[in-house]
């Protein structure tokens, strides 16, 4: 996932790119979650002051206690 363009701040464009991975992710398990997907990961790009981030990993359910 990825946001939709440069954003000004690191952190807001890392947060656009995992909302746009949830919402990918949820079309393949509708309780997927960024913090249980497997080899997740943030990759991020600057221009100026800007950055675009790209998130990846693969949705998982969430581990059920035993």
């Amino acid at each position: 996932g990825s946001g939709a363009g440069f954003e000004s701040s690191q952190e807001e464009s890392e947060e656009a790119a995992k909302a746009n991975w949830l919402e990918k992710a949820k079309e393949i398990y509708a309780d997927a979650d960024w913090n249980t997907a497997k080899d997740s990961g943030i990759q991020c790009v600057k221009q100026g002051l800007y950055s675009k981030c790209f998130a990846s990993g693969f949705p998982c359910h969430p581990k059920t206690p035993d």
